[in-house]
């Protein structure tokens, strides 16, 4: 059951995530920082490819990841953006619970947290500085993916939270506007590379099924798994020698 602070906010198209943040017992699930350990890395993934016997391994960890975001990314854009409240994902606080093939299923809060407010600028940093960039740093020196190829996977999910959240007229317009931001300006405001930015073309602000990713996500080199369709860069005959 998610909590009354988040009452609404996972209706519509996010009516999926009921159950996907709930409180828990304090031993309950995985502590965030474990994500941080290569080697609990390992054994998810060595779970997780038992769904795919064969599957290539940078295509493997593309599609853990893309689970992974998800079950945060969403979540948390949604819970900013509709209940004006922030997750508890950055990974020195979090704790998620596990499916048996080593997906994340949910976001844990411990019974007595109350989940702070997100009504002010900044509101996406715990989860893009204290979640997203220590996670994908981990996993493109840890796997041989490229941190192009996570991001982009982190980036996709979030344009779709941002564009199901701005639909609805209870969505904060000041975060809207923030969260566009985020995915459309090329630098961060200190200066740096904004690694969430340029994922989509035409534009992340475009819907994501009028959309292309410039970055293939690999899932067509897992067997059984279908190929992405239109938003795929690649074409159609390269995905079919997968």
């Amino acid at each position: 059951m998610n909590p009354p602070e988040l009452e609404g906010c996972f209706t519509g198209t996010f009516a999926y995530l009921a159950g996907a943040v709930r409180r828990c017992d304090e031993a309950e699930g995985l502590a965030g920082a474990r994500l941080l350990d290569g080697a609990m890395l390992d054994g998810l993934l060595l779970r997780f490819a038992e769904r795919y016997p064969g599957g290539e391994h940078r295509a493997l960890v593309s599609m853990w990841s893309q689970w992974h975001f998800a079950a945060v990314v969403i979540p948390a854009v949604a819970a900013i953006l509709l209940a004006r409240r922030e997750l508890p994902v950055a990974l020195p606080e979090a704790r998620f619970a596990l499916h048996d093939d080593g997906r994340t299923a949910a976001i844990l809060l411990s019974p007595g947290l109350e989940l702070a407010q997100a009504d002010r600028r900044g509101r996406f940093d715990t989860l893009v500085q204290g979640h997203l960039v220590p996670l994908i740093r981990l996993l493109a020196t840890h796997f041989p993916v490229s941190p192009r190829l996570i991001w982009a996977n982190a980036a996709v999910r979030f344009a779709w939270a941002v564009q199901q959240c701005a639909a609805r007229p209870e969505a904060d317009r000041d975060g809207v506007a923030e969260a566009e931001e985020l995915l459309t300006t090329a630098l961060t405001p200190a200066g740096a590379r904004n690694p969430l930015h340029d994922a989509l073309r035409p534009s992340p602000l475009v819907a994501i099924e009028a959309c292309q990713r410039r970055v293939c996500c690999l899932r067509y080199l897992l067997p059984g798994v279908a190929d992405c369709g239109s938003l795929c860069p690649l074409p159609p005959a390269r995905r079919a020698r997968g």
